[in-house]
């Protein structure tokens, strides 16, 4: 501080003049590391991330789920129509037991036509194929649906508007 003092005692003028230089020189740092910085800095708007598709549907959990929950749908219609496949094996012994052991095929046709329980197992027995015939239906919906998604999906990649979430294929599944 002391040689501060002596400087501005001795040439004020000159002082002044150093003064005014390093207040210029520190105007001109600050402002340029302002103008470098914010030149062509600026960051660009990001472009929205291209979506993620499965171009193997054998790797989309989503599609194995639905395969699995229509595999259940499928064994659980399928044991109620066995139970019912056996009740009306129990219908038809059942019927024969009163018949004479000479009567034909006709006359048990003619007896379950008759039997309120045959009847009634029929109509249940329909009304569960129609249902069994619904749920395959429904897988055969899925499954072509998701092969048209399939095949969407690697037309995407191929043009770049999506990413391919699953790992591709290598090995024998390419034919090396």
């Amino acid at each position: 501080m002391g040689c501060l003092r002596r400087i501005r005692e001795r040439c004020p003028q000159r002082a002044r003049v150093r003064g005014v230089w390093h207040c210029l020189a520190a105007l001109a740092l600050c402002g340029g590391l302002l103008l470098a910085g914010g030149c062509g800095c600026r960051k660009q708007p990001e472009a929205p991330p291209l979506p993620e598709v499965y171009t193997n549907r054998a790797n989309d959990k989503a599609y194995i789920e639905s395969l699995l929950v229509n595999d259940r749908e499928q064994r659980a219609a399928a044991l109620l129509r066995y139970q019912t496949t056996l009740l009306m094996t129990q219908c038809v012994l059942r019927v024969q037991a009163v018949l004479p052991p000479d009567a034909g095929g006709d006359a048990l046709e003619d007896a379950l036509a008759a039997d309120a329980e045959w009847q009634r197992l029929v109509a249940q027995a329909e009304e569960q194929d129609k249902a069994i015939a619904r749920i395959y239906d429904s897988l055969k919906d899925t499954i072509q649906n998701r092969m048209l998604e399939e095949q969407q999906a690697m037309v995407d990649v191929e043009n770049g508007k999506a990413v391919a979430a699953d790992k591709p294929r290598v090995g024998r599944a390419l034919g090396q």
